[in-house]
């Protein structure tokens, strides 16, 4: 089996309230899903963490680091 894909999937929701806590507010709710496809049709999940634009850098880096490091693994 070998990997032949991976897919980040950063959602988003706009909160009707900020979301505090003692280090930083939140104006949306993030989530940064990964999706790991492989030649033999298996599909594995997994979620990689950093709330906020954190997210969005890090579906950068499993796009030009990870990817091209695993595919074909």
């Amino acid at each position: 089996m070998k990997i032949t894909a991976v897919h980040s999937h950063v959602l988003q929701y706009d909160l009707p309230e900020e979301l505090d806590y003692s280090q930083q507010y939140y104006a949306k709710r993030t989530a940064h899903l990964v999706e790991v496809r492989t030649d033999e049709g298996i599909i594995g999940w997994g979620e990689c963490f950093g709330p906020g634009n954190i997210a969005l850098a890090n579906r950068s880096i499993v796009a030009q680091v990870m990817q091209p490091m695993i595919v074909g693994e």
